[in-house]
């Protein structure tokens, strides 16, 4: 599998949305899950919110479980614990995070998501129809 780094943002429905593999990509107001072939990394910016953290617990934990319970789950908290090396490694370095007003508006995330993502139903003519945006 190929890592690859996710952010968790939102206010009242969390998303996920895989980001650039650099420190530049964190910032101090989202969640985020490093997934590796080694470990799951669940990185909590200080000024997440508590929905995008129980987010990134739920999804670390499910991503776990995909490959047999058998990589460890490294939860972290900017500034307090996240001090692993192997996960600074994987962004490029350790440095600054970016602040919370980098990662933009948990709302205005959650309105362009839901813009973005539009449900079709395939028929049996295979003619595509709207069903919910």
């Amino acid at each position: 599998q190929e890592d690859r780094l996710i952010m968790l943002k939102g206010k009242k429905r969390v998303r996920s949305k895989q980001v650039g593999m650099t420190r530049d990509s964190l910032n101090s107001g989202d969640a985020f899950i490093l997934e590796t072939a080694q470990k799951i990394f669940h990185w909590n910016g200080k000024k997440s919110s508590r929905p995008e953290r129980t987010k990134g617990v739920d999804l670390s934990h499910r991503l776990n479980r995909l490959y047999g319970s058998r990589l460890p789950v490294v939860q972290m908290d900017e500034g307090k614990t996240d001090n692993e090396d192997d996960f600074w490694a994987k962004l490029g370095s350790r440095g600054d995070i970016r602040d919370e007003a980098a990662g933009g508006d948990d709302g205005e995330f959650e309105k362009e998501e839901d813009e973005r993502n539009k449900l079709f139903r395939v028929t049996e003519t295979m003619e595509m129809q709207l069903q919910a945006t």
